[in-house]
């Protein structure tokens, strides 16, 4: 039956994904222990969504869509549903835990950091697929990368020290045009913030970069064609 505003408790949602008419839902995130929900009048009345894979809500850590497919992040896996259909996992590689993703067509990134299970440590950094999802490489070996982005033809991350250092000073934004054969910093006096957790591009411009820091700070610039 529909939930109320009362039944979400005053928990957090983890992610929101919104969708147009194309989609059996209007809006799509994750709360407490109501796992998925989604509501189709915009959030006057929520459902729980059809599909008991994620009905234990403390494995869903975000929601998010991106191109037109929703994206459910349980852990260090991925999972996709294109179009309500039910969910297909499409990235299960042994990673520490996923911090971000990044789609573009049949291209994808996952990066993410460290993590001790026991007494084994699973690996941060960032993975490609340029196969929409089917297989994965990595492509950048790092413990600790918050953030990537496809920006036209160049693959943006941003690695982020250790945030358990009690002067944690950021990695600041490292930059491939080789799909992660040879990397470059994009560091300069006047990214003056190396903690950097967020990027966007223009959707008009995919070569125009925002880069948002903890330094209360955001930060632009546009690429060149190609990076010297």
């Amino acid at each position: 039956k529909p939930l109320t505003v009362e039944a979400f408790g005053g928990i957090r949602p983890s992610g929101l994904a919104v969708f147009g008419a194309e989609a059996p839902f209007r809006l799509v995130t994750a709360v407490g222990k109501k796992g998925l929900v989604f509501s189709r009048d915009g959030g006057v009345q929520w459902e729980e969504y059809p599909t008991n894979r994620f009905d234990l809500a403390r494995q869903v850590s975000r929601v998010a869509k991106k191109e037109g497919a929703l994206y459910v992040r349980v852990g260090s896996m991925l999972y996709r549903a294109k179009h309500g259909e039910g969910f297909q996992r499409i990235f299960g590689e042994r990673i520490g835990s996923i911090q971000d993703w990044a789609v573009n067509g049949s291209r994808m990134l996952v990066c993410g950091r460290e993590h001790w299970t026991g007494k084994q440590l699973l690996p941060g950094g960032v993975w490609l697929s340029c196969d929409d999802g089917g297989t994965w490489r990595r492509i950048y070996d790092d413990p600790y990368v918050v953030t990537c982005l496809f920006a036209g033809q160049y693959i943006i991350a941003c690695p982020y020290d250790n945030p358990y250092h009690d002067r944690d000073n950021g990695g600041g934004v490292v930059i491939t045009a080789d799909d992660g054969v040879t990397w470059k910093t994009l560091n300069s006096p006047s990214l003056f913030n190396w903690n950097v957790t967020c990027l966007a591009s223009d959707p008009f411009d995919p070569l125009t970069i925002w880069a948002g820091s903890h330094g209360n700070s955001i930060f632009v610039t546009r690429l060149p064609d190609e990076i010297k």
